[in-house]
């Protein structure tokens, strides 16, 4: 394999010992250094973005090869921000995929990823929707807790 050509000497990443106390000011100040870097090496971020989701669909259809299984993307919001845009095939389709995945749920066959939770009082999820908002929130979703004996 034929060697790589030096890059030139990249500036570092900034860094944090502790969190940030403007978290949306730091992700402004790593998103600018990346940008720099990423045009340092001749591409744009457009470019690279599409080589690492190619990779990640390739790593992604890898492992669900290896198991027989299939990617299942639900994306809700539409339903609640315009629930009249779903039609009767497509609401009994919801419908049926969102009683599979609380069966699979249940029956401890996948495990949806939360990041955090919260009660479901008005001032909770105007919290946190704020918080998404500024860019302050955790990654990852975040499960309402409707009814606290059964949440555990």
């Amino acid at each position: 394999m034929p060697a790589q050509p030096a890059l030139p000497a990249q500036p570092a990443l900034p860094h944090w010992e502790q969190n940030p106390a403007d978290v949306p000011a730091a992700i402004r100040q790593v998103k600018a250094a990346l940008r720099t870097r990423i045009a340092a090496s001749g591409r744009t971020v457009e470019e690279v973005f599409r080589i690492v989701e190619q990779r990640i669909r390739t790593e992604v259809a890898d492992i669900l090869a290896a198991k027989g299984a299939s990617l299942i993307n639900v994306n809700l919001i539409r339903t609640f921000i315009a629930p009249r845009a779903l039609d009767d095939r497509a609401k009994a389709l919801l419908s049926h995929g969102l009683e599979d995945a609380a069966f699979s749920a249940t029956a401890r066959t996948v495990r949806p990823h939360i990041s955090a939770t919260i009660p479901s009082e008005a001032d909770a999820i105007n919290a946190a929707l704020a918080k998404m908002k500024a860019g302050e929130s955790v990654l990852g979703k975040i499960a309402v807790i409707v009814d606290k004996a059964r949440a555990g």
